[in-house]
């Protein structure tokens, strides 16, 4: 190793253990804020201090917080999910469906749909597109295009078990 590359390997640890202890000391001197909240200088924070309105969130952030919402999801609904899957009436499909609506307008709200519930343990996947249509999803997320073409999409998906061609983005 050339010391060029010795000093730079060493630079790198070294940063690496500071923003370590940092992280330890804004964790000892901040709450953790789980809602977002302005502080006395009018900047929203959330987490450990980070400036929502200031900085970007980082995909890799972005992609936790999705897992992380997506396994609420699986949580919330495990119990439907596992009857529903003992009837054999879920693909895989179907049930990415059901855990991206979920995620979208919340799982309690799926969970607490008893028609939905019914319909599609049976089988009845025309109701089950009629009780998702019935869900106000405008109401509950808006009606931009991508809104739209995102529920377009779990509707074809749901009722029909077929991956609708095409994408969401």
């Amino acid at each position: 190793m050339s010391p060029a590359e010795d000093f730079e390997q060493r630079i790198t640890v070294e940063t690496q253990r500071a923003a370590q202890q940092a992280a330890l000391i804004i964790k000892r001197h901040f709450d953790m804020q789980a809602f977002p909240k302005v502080d006395q200088h009018g900047v929203n924070r959330v987490g450990w201090n980070h400036p929502v309105d200031k900085r970007p969130m980082p995909v890799n952030v972005a992609d936790l917080l999705l897992r992380s919402n997506l396994q609420l999801a699986r949580t919330v609904l495990q119990e439907r999910v596992f009857t529903a899957l003992a009837k054999g009436q879920v693909s895989t499909l179907r049930l990415a469906a059901l855990y991206a609506l979920a995620e979208t307008i919340g799982p309690e709200r799926v969970r607490d749909m008893p028609e939905l519930w019914a319909a599609l343990e049976a089988g009845r996947w025309a109701d089950v597109g009629v009780h998702i249509i019935n869900c106000n999803w405008t109401g509950l997320v808006g009606s931009s295009d991508r809104n739209k073409q995102m529920f377009s999409w779990l509707l074809v998906a749901l009722t029909t078990g077929i991956e609708p061609q095409g994408s969401v983005s």
